[in-house]
């Protein structure tokens, strides 16, 4: 396998209320980024996101499922370790 590191952590909380016009998801994880060999944590990351973050103006960039949340929340994770230094692909 050869894996330099690897994520563990939890996923806090995990909602997706249904309003009569849309839906209103919620994510809050933390995780940690560890050294498969010395099992020191590189960095860690507590994010809460929700639906609402991301709208722009009206009803645009609003996120209504968690599944797309999911999606958004696992690029500005990757994007913030990476941004970091904690992360870099070979």
């Amino acid at each position: 396998m050869g894996g330099q590191a690897f994520i563990m952590g939890k996923i806090l909380k995990m909602s997706e209320k249904k309003g009569s016009m849309d839906a209103q998801p919620l994510i809050a994880v933390n995780l940690r980024l560890v050294n498969a060999v010395t099992g020191k944590i590189i960095r860690t990351i507590y994010l809460s996101r929700t639906g609402e973050d991301f709208r722009k103006i009206m009803h645009f960039g609003l996120v209504n499922t968690i599944t797309e949340l999911a999606s958004l929340l696992s690029d500005e994770i990757a994007r913030k370790w990476f941004k970091e230094g904690g992360a870099t692909c070979p």
